[in-house]
C-alpha cells in the first residue's frame, strides 16, 4: 500500500470518527486530529457541558451549605455586570443566618468600593470596575484582590452559618463567576466550575471533588 493510500485511508477514518461523535452530540474542535479524540469522549461523557463563566443578574442565589472557618482560603474570579438599584446593599457572598454575618464582601449601591468582612472582621476595601474581571484570594490572615496583597492579624473562628453566592440579607449581587474554589489550607476540599447539567440544561455550577452539581434558587444565565 502506497504512503498516498494509507494517508487517504487515516483521513477518511478521522473523518467519520468525528462525523459520529458529532451526530452523537459532541462539541468538536476546528482542529481534527486523533489526539483530541480521547478529550472529545471524556468530556461527552461528562454528566454535564462546560461553561465559562455564570451569571447571576441580581435575583439569584447559591448556597453551598459550606461552613468556613480558620484555615478556610476562597479563590474566585468575577466580573461585575451592572448595579441593582433597589436594594442598600449589594453582595458577592455571605455567611448569614438571618440576623448576623460571619463573613461577607458588600457595598453600598452608590458605592464602586467594596469592604471584604472575614467572619466578623472588616479586613479590606476595594475598588472593582465593571465588566472588569477581578481576581480574589480570601483568607484569615491577608486578601489578594488582582494581585494587590493585605495583610492582618489572623482571625481564630469556626462559622456557623454556610458560605451564600450572590446573596446576603436578601441583597443581590450582579456579577459573572468564573469559578470558585474552597482551600482548608493547602488541601482544595470545593472546586466549582460553571456548567450546563445535560439531563436538563440547568446551568449551574459543578464541584469537581464532590463531584456533585450545585444548583441555584433563580434562573442563572452562561456561556461555553
Amino acid at each position: 500500500m502506497s504512503i498516498s493510500t494509507e494517508l487517504q485511508n487515516y483521513e477518511t477514518y478521522l473523518q467519520s470518527t468525528y462525523d459520529i461523535l458529532a451526530d452523537l452530540g459532541a462539541t468538536m474542535p476546528a482542529n481534527k486530529n486523533m489526539q483530541n479524540v480521547p478529550i472529545i469522549l471524556e468530556e461527552f461523557l461528562l454528566p454535564y457541558v462546560k461553561y465559562s463563566y455564570i451569571e447571576g443578574t441580581g435575583s439569584q442565589y447559591m448556597s453551598t451549605n459550606y461552613k468556613p472557618k480558620s484555615n478556610t482560603v476562597f479563590k474566585f474570579k468575577i466580573r461585575l455586570i451592572g448595579s441593582n438599584p433597589t436594594i442598600d446593599y449589594e453582595r458577592i457572598y455571605d455567611c448569614y443566618n438571618g440576623s448576623q454575618s460571619q463573613g461577607k464582601i458588600q457595598r453600598s449601591n452608590t458605592s464602586t468600593t467594596w469592604g471584604i468582612q472575614v467572619y466578623q472582621t472588616g479586613v479590606k476595601n476595594v475598588v472593582l470596575t465593571q465588566e472588569v474581571d477581578h481576581v480574589f484570594e480570601i483568607g484569615n490572615s491577608s486578601v489578594t484582590v488582582d494581585g494587590d496583597t493585605t495583610s492582618f492579624p489572623a482571625i481564630t473562628y469556626t462559622a456557623t452559618y454556610p458560605l451564600v453566592l450572590w446573596k446576603g440579607n436578601d441583597r443581590y449581587g450582579k456579577f459573572r463567576l468564573y469559578y470558585f474554589q474552597i482551600y482548608e489550607g493547602t488541601e482544595l476540599v470545593h472546586d466549582y466550575i460553571p456548567v450546563k447539567r445535560r439531563s436538563d440544561d440547568k446551568i449551574c455550577m459543578y464541584d469537581k471533588v464532590a463531584q456533585q452539581f450545585l444548583v441555584g434558587v433563580g434562573t442563572f444565565t452562561g456561556a461555553v
